[in-house]
């Protein structure tokens, strides 16, 4: 993407519903994909129905998309997403004889651990955020970028990144401000709120 280039969610969604618009379905894969394997991996699935069911509710997202209408009080895409993988994920576990009372326990029953929808929600801001992450190498400077990682991706404390970068505090608390902007910038053109 180019800097001045801006692709809102709702804009990749329109520009999707054409099949031979390759760069916004490379898009769309970039940042839907692995929420959906993520998403499945988290049900006990093995790599190969993982993949299935990523593979399965792309198409069917393809399939249905020309009907998708964008509607934020009914939860938007990320609802409609949500319900899509959900349902083929149901359906792996149903074909999966062994594991059949895994499947009635994620539909019915109460579980003290997260529940489908808490996951889908925490891994769809994590994964618009690994995107995000990747972007942002694209809006600052190398430098910046080598520095913000340090702080934020690999943990390493101020006085870490100064030894290393050839900085004082200062400059790395500017490089950390320019890297977060340039994050909560890219996820708002997503449409997704950034975290505080």
């Amino acid at each position: 993407m180019t800097s001045g280039e801006q692709i809102t969610s709702r804009t990749l969604l329109e520009r999707v519903r054409d099949p031979a618009d390759r760069v916004a379905w490379e898009r769309f894969y970039g940042i839907y994909a692995p929420l959906i394997e993520r998403f499945a991996a988290t049900h006990g699935l093995s790599h190969d129905e993982i993949e299935d069911v990523r593979d399965e509710s792309l198409a069917r997202v393809a399939a249905k998309l020309p009907e998708f209408e964008y509607d934020p009080r009914r939860g938007g895409f990320r609802g409609w997403l949500y319900r899509i993988v959900r349902g083929k994920v149901v359906d792996h576990l149903r074909r999966a004889g062994a594991r059949n009372a895994d499947t009635r326990e994620l539909q019915t029953a109460p579980d003290p651990s997260p529940t489908p929808d808490e996951v889908w929600e925490r891994l769809w801001r994590e994964e618009h955020l690994r995107y995000a992450l990747r972007e942002v190498a694209e809006h600052v400077s190398e430098r910046t970028y080598q520095t913000f990682r340090l702080l934020l991706v690999d943990e390493l404390t101020v006085a870490d990144v100064c030894e290393r970068m050839g900085m004082n505090a200062n400059q790395v608390y500017k490089a950390k401000a320019r890297g977060l902007a340039a994050v909560r910038g890219i996820l708002e053109r997503l449409g997704v709120e950034p975290d505080a």
